[in-house]
């Protein structure tokens, strides 16, 4: 069975990102919470709560994936909605799409990055499909020029940070994290 979804025939309506009504001036939020030098950290998106940890050689926990963990997972999930998205607009239909990845850590000198940091990433994309494979062959480049995420990579992306030091145990004024 193929699913050919259609965007104009969608009944969900349509999320506006347009924030302060500039071009360009969409937002996304996120609230990371760590507790105490366990690793354990529980993000917040939209009211899903989202886990990630170190791994066991790190901290000697395993609470859950670790940062760079959850980035490929990110990255696969922006590459397979791309590609989903580019085959809508083209016509193609679409049964499956399994993006798997795979990263390469290169070992980091810096004490503050336990794990290291990724250098390569190798993305493998297997999509089962009615249609012709020579079309979908033809989306390899429209998904990497089109994938948010890896535009993200690809292009410069401006970062601030500011610290806010709270007193300690100031988190029972309406933190409502839980483990």
């Amino acid at each position: 069975m193929s699913l050919l979804h259609r965007t104009e025939d969608s009944t969900v309506p349509p999320v506006d990102l347009t924030g302060d009504g500039e071009p360009g001036g969409g937002r996304i939020t996120a609230r990371v919470h760590t507790i105490g030098c366990s690793g354990l950290r529980t993000s917040l998106v939209r009211g899903f709560r989202l886990s990630s940890g170190d791994g066991a050689n790190v901290a000697g926990f395993d609470l859950g994936p670790s940062p760079e963990e959850h980035f490929l997972a990110a990255l696969g999930s922006s590459i397979s909605q791309t590609i989903s998205h580019l085959a809508c607009v083209r016509g193609l239909s679409i049964d499956r799409v399994d993006v798997d990845l795979t990263g390469e850590l290169a070992s980091d000198h810096d004490p503050s990055h336990v794990a290291g940091h990724l250098e390569r990433i190798t993305v493998e994309a297997e999509i089962a499909s009615e249609d012709e494979p020579n079309l979908l062959r033809q989306l390899d480049e429209a998904v990497l020029s089109s994938t948010p995420l890896m535009r993200g990579i690809s292009f410069p992306v401006s970062f601030s940070l500011s610290v806010i030091e709270l007193e300690p145990k100031s988190g029972s004024n309406g933190d409502d994290w839980e483990i």
